[in-house]
């Protein structure tokens, strides 16, 4: 189930090059999102279906910029002081 996903996703983003056909890491990220989305889906109360649809994410590499509000602005280029 959760590797035809991927697969789709690959294919609607132009991920081939990162994913090719046979590629290990696929298979290795469609065995291990069932027991992840469950676990995301229960600590974040959402339903399996919604869940489904996070494995996409599983192709990415994600970053969050986490700071405090003056920092981001200034790490933006944000020149607005008032």
């Amino acid at each position: 189930m959760y590797k035809s996903a991927l697969q789709k996703a690959i294919q609607e983003n132009g991920l081939e090059r990162f994913y090719p056909p046979g590629s290990p890491m696929l298979d290795q990220i469609a065995n291990q999102a069932p027991g992840k989305i469950s676990q995301v889906c229960a600590q974040w109360k959402i339903p399996k279906e919604i869940g489904a649809d996070l494995v996409r994410l599983g192709l990415y590499d994600i970053i969050l910029y986490v700071g405090k509000l003056d920092n981001i602005s200034r790490f933006r280029g944000d020149t607005n002081d008032t």
